[in-house]
């Protein structure tokens, strides 16, 4: 769960992100150049690179150092393996 400074500024990323998508989607309605175009689409993936370098930042600070002071060293691996995986089939980071 995401809670305090860290999932509110992901919050916040979020949100700035769905301005930026509707931005796109006018650029597109609006058959504005294709140079405004590509504009749009990189600003809608960088800031959507960012909120998942933010989640797993956090995941990174939360779980997998909870994890690592339990001494579980099985769990701690799957920690770290879980979001390595999502990011290898979704074409992540």
């Amino acid at each position: 769960m995401m809670r305090g400074q860290a999932g509110g500024r992901i919050v916040a990323r979020l949100k700035s992100l769905a301005g930026q998508v509707s931005g796109f989607s006018a650029v597109v309605e609006n058959d504005e150049r294709g140079t405004d175009t590509l504009l749009e689409d990189r600003a809608v993936h960088g800031e959507l690179s960012k909120v998942g370098h933010s989640v797993l930042s956090r995941h990174m600070e939360t779980c997998v150092t909870a994890a690592h002071a339990s001494g579980d060293e099985s769990k701690g691996q799957e920690i770290i393996e879980v979001p390595l995986d999502v990011f290898d089939r979704r074409g992540g980071a």
